[in-house]
């Protein structure tokens, strides 16, 4: 009955995460509170997509972020490895430094987003999977510095854990969203 109530309780967090996140980034919260006014995004139409591709010969990308006054994104592999991609030039170079990662199953390197301040802090926001002593896993958030001449992250700085950690490779699912002065 405790196994069933805590797989009942994981279930309503992770839908209730989802809404909150989809709700935050609609512009549904301000200062905390619901905004019975915000619209909800109507879908663009008579608009035709255009799909170009700024790098093949990648492994499996799952997130992307774009650097604010830029023409560089930063994608990452669910393997671990994170990439600096120019859309104009095209180049591509691999950011040393970032953390470990368990790649199996839907574990990995989950989300990559840009900081807010990015011009002024250089830090960007992590999660992915990782393991402790015993092998089991969880999800972290962390934060890291950017330094974009080198190419590499320094000073990660975990910010949370996703307790408990677990020895299975399912369910690690994040999204990072910057609301205002919350992460």
């Amino acid at each position: 009955m405790r196994r069933k109530t805590l797989l009942l309780t994981a279930i309503a967090v992770v839908i209730l995460s989802g809404l909150t996140a989809y709700m935050v980034q609609q512009g549904r919260f301000i200062n905390e509170t619901a905004r019975v006014d915000a619209p909800i995004a109507q879908p663009v139409r008579d608009v035709e997509p255009v799909l170009e591709i700024v790098a093949e010969d990648l492994g499996l990308i799952w997130p992307i972020d774009f650097l604010p006054g830029t023409s560089k994104l930063l994608a990452s592999e669910n393997s671990g490895s994170i990439f600096l991609i120019d859309t104009e030039t095209l180049k591509i170079a691999e950011i040393a430094g970032a953390p470990d990662v368990v790649s199996s199953g839907q574990g990995g390197l989950l989300d990559v987003t840009v900081s807010t301040d990015f011009e002024d802090d250089s830090f960007i926001y992590l999660t992915y999977s990782a393991a402790n002593e015993a092998g089991d896993s969880a999800t972290h958030l962390a934060r890291a510095s950017l330094n974009l001449d080198e190419r590499r992250l320094s000073g990660i700085d975990v910010l949370y854990v996703a307790e408990p950690f677990l020895g299975g490779t399912s369910h690690y699912g994040s999204r990072v969203v910057i609301q205002g002065d919350y992460l």
